[in-house]
């Protein structure tokens, strides 16, 4: 055995240069798939938490903040629908309100359960709608969020946010 082959195989631990190269496009390929089975069965969302937020989204997801600038339309999950967007919340939320120790994460809700959700894009509505919508629902704008709904999208300045209620907490998966 020549020198250079006894370096080798100490220094990647006794494998040689072609089985580490193979557990790593294997490794690499096993991440592509289940991105792949999840991009095909959940639609994704992105969401800027503190580290305590992260935790506890980790887990039983209570107690939801209820302060009007953190549950506006009520308490729950508010996210983003891209990760784009997410980055310039996290980056307002850091540089203009002094913000620290934030992180992006993901969730994810299964299509077909996404698509029986009680929900509302308020998008789809006139102006006028959509303030008369959030002087009744919105508690920034003095309304009560007792609008009955599971999921609802709005625009804003950073791009679409997507709130999911507290009472489907179960049904989100957080990767």
């Amino acid at each position: 055995m020549l020198f250079a082959d006894l370096l080798t195989l100490t220094t990647n631990g006794g494998k040689n240069d072609a089985s580490v190269r193979n557990h790593n496009e294997f490794y690499e390929q096993q991440k592509e798939n289940n991105r792949r089975r999840i991009e095909e069965e959940d639609i994704l969302f992105y969401t800027v938490q503190n580290e305590a937020n992260a935790n506890r989204l980790r887990t039983t997801g209570y107690p939801f903040p209820s302060e009007p600038n953190k549950s506006d339309i009520g308490e729950g999950v508010y996210s983003w629908e891209t990760y784009e967007e997410a980055l310039s919340h996290k980056s307002h939320l850091e540089n203009n309100r002094g913000v620290a120790g934030l992180e992006i994460m993901v969730l994810g809700i299964k299509k077909g359960v996404f698509a029986n959700l009680l929900q509302k894009d308020l998008t789809l509505l006139s102006d006028n709608n959509r303030e008369i919508w959030h002087r009744r629902y919105a508690k920034t704008w003095g309304g009560v969020p007792n609008h009955g709904l599971q999921y609802i999208r709005r625009a804003n300045r950073f791009g679409f946010e997507h709130y999911f209620h507290h009472s489907i907490f179960h049904l989100l998966k957080f990767y």
